[in-house]
């Protein structure tokens, strides 16, 4: 199970915890995202290492299409940001098909999704669209670090064909929250 939410103890930053282990989905202006890590980005591109970030970005969107196509529904959300939601969680379900078939396409298996826990304040919209705007914005930062490390311009592809959605909803998204 992994639990996503804003602080935890960490002004300003998001965490995505699986057990006892945190991974840091953003650190201030340290792009330390699910995939975004310094060691990855100093090492040397192999077919294990595009999997491995095309897996990665793959447990993101399943975690944005989650957030979206359920968490969605329980935030109470109205007007504008109800349509923006239901708009955005369309765009992820194409991201997980798409990441699914670009892992399935250079000859791996992909992840399976995890179970997500998000907090209780998500069940308001003005903690929803916090946690979606930091959500969002994880993955701007995440998909604009690895591209060299795809290999192949099928997986290049794949990468460039989300990141203007990523853009999109993240600015779409700061226009609600301010």
């Amino acid at each position: 199970e992994w639990r996503v939410g804003v602080g935890d103890g960490f002004p300003g930053w998001a965490c995505l915890r699986r057990g006892t282990v945190a991974a840091v989905a953003v650190a201030g202006a340290a792009a330390a995202g699910p995939f975004g890590n310094p060691a990855l980005a100093a090492s040397t591109p192999s077919a294990t290492g595009a999997l491995g970030i095309l897996n990665d970005a793959l447990t993101l969107e399943f975690l944005e299409s989650y957030f979206y196509n359920t968490v969605a529904k329980t935030a109470n959300l109205t007007g504008e940001a109800k349509t923006l939601a239901a708009l955005i969680a369309s765009h992820e379900a194409a991201h997980v098909a798409g990441l699914i078939a670009a892992i399935k396409r250079a000859g791996g298996t992909p992840v399976t999704s995890p179970t997500f826990k998000f907090p209780a304040s998500t069940q308001k919209q003005k903690g929803f669209l916090a946690l979606a705007s930091v959500i969002e914005n994880t993955g701007v930062r995440d998909y604009n670090g690895p591209g060299p490390l795809l290999m192949t311009k099928q997986n290049l592809a794949t990468s460039r064909a989300i990141v203007p959605y990523e853009v999109r909803n993240a600015t779409e998204i700061k226009y609600f929250t301010g």
